[in-house]
C-alpha cells in the first residue's frame, strides 16, 4: 500500500512487511512493461525512491552496508509481488521491441484460467488458456490462428487471445 509521509512524499506503507515495500518493485517494472504506462512508472519510481530512502535510514530491518543487502522478514504472498509470477510464470509473457509473446505454464487441474483488461501498449487484452502445459496446440487471436505466438507492438484496440495448451 502506497501513502505519503509527513512531508507529503509518497512511499510504500511502513508495516512489517519491509521486504515488500522492496520487492513489489519487480512487479511494477513488469506492470509498466505490459501497459507502457509511463505515468505509473513514473509514479512507481517515485514511491521506491522514497522508500529506499526510509529503508536505508531504518536501524532495524534496514539496509546492511556491509553487505550490500536490505535485512528483514520475507514475505512473497503479496498481490502486487505475484504479478510477475502471473504475467511471466501463469501466461508467460515475454516483451521485446517486436511485441508481446506467450510460453504459458497451465498446472493439470486449474481449468481454463482467463486474464481480462490486460493492458499493452496501445491495446486491452484478454487472454483465455485453455487446457494444460506447456506446449501450445494452437494460438489465436481473434478468432483467426497466429503462427508467431504472440501480438505485434504495434497492436491496438480489444483483442482475444485464445491459447489452447496440451500435449
Amino acid at each position: 500500500m502506497v501513502e505519503k509521509d509527513a512531508a507529503g512524499k509518497l512511499q510504500e506503507q511502513q508495516d512489517s512487511q519491509q521486504w515488500d515495500q522492496v520487492v513489489w518493485t519487480v512487479g511494477a517494472w513488469h506492470h509498466y512493461l505490459v501497459t507502457g504506462d509511463r505515468e505509473f512508472l513514473r509514479t512507481a519510481y517515485e514511491v521506491v525512491t522514497n522508500t529506499l530512502g526510509v529503508r536505508e535510514q531504518a536501524t532495524v530491518f534496514g539496509y546492511n552496508a556491509r553487505y550490500g543487502l536490505f535485512t528483514g522478514p520475507s514475505f512473497f504472498n503479496d498481490g502486487v509481488s505475484s504479478i510477475d509470477m502471473m504475467h511471466s510464470g501463469l501466461f508467460g509473457l515475454r516483451f521485446d521491441d517486436a511485441g508481446l509473446t506467450f510460453a504459458p505454464t497451465l498446472p493439470a487441474g486449474w481449468g481454463d484460467v482467463t486474464l481480462s483488461g490486460l493492458r499493452y501498449r496501445d491495446a486491452r487484452l484478454t487472454v483465455k488458456l485453455h487446457g494444460s502445459g506447456t506446449a501450445i496446440r494452437s494460438f489465436e487471436l481473434d478468432g483467426s490462428p497466429v503462427q508467431e505466438h504472440g501480438v505485434p507492438a504495434s497492436v491496438h484496440g480489444d483483442h482475444t487471445i485464445d491459447i489452447q495448451l496440451g500435449h
